[in-house]
């Protein structure tokens, strides 16, 4: 989508900066409303990961889990859980802590790339009440999903490999997109079949 359309579009151009802010300010303020809620019983799950890294040490706390997620969530979570033991805060508070950031890093991340902040508002509250009201830690994975994407996009093929792993290291789902993000990169279009 060109400047010219976007602008025509949407009331919130490149040239109103104060209702795009005003804009986000309210995306903060729904977004803080979730930050104490208890979440499901997922939660607990998280909450003792964190207990056990914080235990035993990243990597024997990974060990010991025996749980299928892949190791960056857990070394999320276990630098979350260092960083705000700091402040003597809980690992509950931790845990929404590291969901928060995740949340407002991918909505930074995609109104980066697109500069829409009516897109980036509904993505935000898409991604609201699964993150932080829910309390998963599926929106890990977003920003390095959104920089392999935008990587892929402007033909960055080290990058976007970069980002595309970090990504499978958080979450595996990410991986099912791999055989279609395959083709786009070979380029099939200019393959030749029969010679």
């Amino acid at each position: 989508m060109n400047q010219e359309t976007r602008e025509e579009g949407s009331t919130f151009t490149s040239n109103s900066p104060m209702a795009t802010a005003l804009l986000f300010l309210l995306l903060l303020g729904a977004t803080l409303i979730f930050l104490n809620s208890r979440g499901t019983y997922d939660r607990r799950v998280f909450e003792r990961w964190m207990a056990t890294t914080a235990e035993h040490g990243l990597v024997q706390g990974y060990a010991e889990s025996k749980w299928d997620y892949p190791p960056l969530a857990y070394a999320i979570l276990h630098a979350s859980n260092q960083i705000v033991s700091t402040f003597q805060m809980t690992t509950f508070h931790a845990l929404k802590i590291a969901i928060f950031f995740f949340l407002v890093l991918t909505s930074a991340v995609f109104w980066l790339w697109t500069r829409d902040p009516v897109a980036t508002a509904v993505l935000h509250l898409a991604l609201l009440f699964n993150s932080l009201g829910l309390a998963y830690v599926d929106v890990f994975v977003g920003p390095a999903v959104l920089l392999a994407f935008w990587a892929l996009h402007e033909r960055h093929m080290v990058l976007f490999a970069i980002c595309f792993t970090v990504a499978c290291l958080i979450k595996w789902q990410p991986m099912i997109l791999a055989p279609f993000l395959a083709v786009y990169v070979m380029d099939v279009r200019n393959f030749r079949w029969r010679n």
